[in-house]
């Protein structure tokens, strides 16, 4: 039960209501204001950007059921709803593990922490879909990094990645070496700024509004 109060997260809405017969039933009741949060954090784990903590959740209950030899489903009512997420338990087939190794790349998102007493500094941000840590840099690059303190950037570096057995790609640990500061850009003004980069016999208008608005939800997060 504590498991599942991890997976569907804000605890404090979620409240264990009763057991129901034959196989074990878990019934859970999220309080009405939080109904919407918890479905989109059920909607992040199907496509794998939700928070850590959440498919750590996941990946317990599935270690818990696979050591009861069963499976399992967390399905919407009570035994008559649709299936929202599926755990394989018993019946899971564990994907080969990959890494880890390291890869170029970048991390976007809110600037939230730095610290450190050593040479080497910790930052922290706060991505669309929760806090990302295991960041390092240096000295230098986190006094430059001060001014951009609570403001969306883009860090720059070579992170430290695994796959592991659930088939979930984690990041062990990110060195920034550069970064860049993140405009919040209405995605009007983007399109706008992205005619005058382009000539329109590189790009039709029309077509780049269309690839645009395919590429970018409707969730407000910074592209």
């Amino acid at each position: 039960m504590q498991r599942v109060a991890e997976l569907l997260g804000t605890q404090n809405a979620v409240h264990f209501e009763k057991l129901i017969e034959g196989s074990t039933g878990i019934v859970a009741r999220v309080e009405h204001v939080d109904v919407p949060k918890v479905e989109d954090r059920l909607v992040r784990i199907r496509s794998e950007e939700a928070p850590s903590e959440a498919f750590k959740a996941f990946a317990d209950i599935d270690k818990l059921l696979a050591e009861d030899n069963a499976d399992g489903r967390l399905i919407e009512g009570e035994g008559t709803g649709a299936e929202i997420l599926l755990f394989r338990g018993v019946t899971k087939v564990n994907h080969p593990v990959h890494g880890p190794f390291n890869q170029e790349g970048s991390l976007d998102g809110l600037l939230v922490s730095i610290g450190g007493a050593d040479e080497t500094v910790h930052l922290q941000l706060q991505g669309s879909s929760g806090k990302i840590t295991g960041i390092e840099t240096t000295r230098q690059l986190a006094k430059r990094l001060a001014h951009s303190i609570y403001e969306p950037i883009r860090l720059y570096g070579v992170g430290r990645w695994l796959r592991d057995q659930n088939g979930v790609w984690v990041m062990k640990r990110f060195r920034a070496d550069r970064f860049e500061t993140l405009k919040e850009t209405g995605l009007d003004q983007a399109l706008s700024d992205l005619r005058e980069a382009y000539s329109e016999s590189l790009v039709e208008a029309d077509s780049l509004d269309l690839d645009v608005r395919f590429l970018r939800d409707s969730t407000g997060d910074l592209h």
